[in-house]
């Protein structure tokens, strides 16, 4: 098993958070909650309380989990670009791919990127 990145943390950590707030709050709310609003500004459709509180945390898990899997389930590990750091004359710089439609479909080279970290 590979182990989780500090970014995988941190976006699982988020995805908790929401759902740990959300039952946190989910006594207080009402039966029913507004959920969209007409042009004059009143409320014209209502959702139950549950998906009122839980619908933004499951979503958050939705996105979550298609963004940790992509580069899992990536048949050809393409998508994602690589980078290279390196020290050039005292300065540091940052050389990272930027792959096009042309990469992945024609088989192009990909272009390249040039960050330069300023002191």
């Amino acid at each position: 098993m590979k182990t989780l990145r500090k970014t995988h943390i941190i976006i699982i950590a988020i995805v908790l958070l929401s759902f740990a707030l959300s039952a946190a709050f989910y006594p207080r709310l009402p039966d029913r909650i507004a959920s969209h609003w007409n042009a004059a500004g009143q409320v014209d459709d209502y959702m139950p309380g549950f998906w009122g509180a839980f619908l933004s945390p499951l979503i958050n898990a939705a996105v979550a989990a298609l963004l940790l899997l992509i580069p899992a389930i990536d048949p050809l590990k393409k998508t994602a670009a690589r980078y290279i750091i390196r020290e050039i004359a005292g300065r540091t710089y940052v050389f990272f791919e930027w792959k096009s439609g042309d990469y992945t479909m024609r088989g192009m080279k990909p272009g390249y990127y040039v960050l330069r970290k300023e002191p």
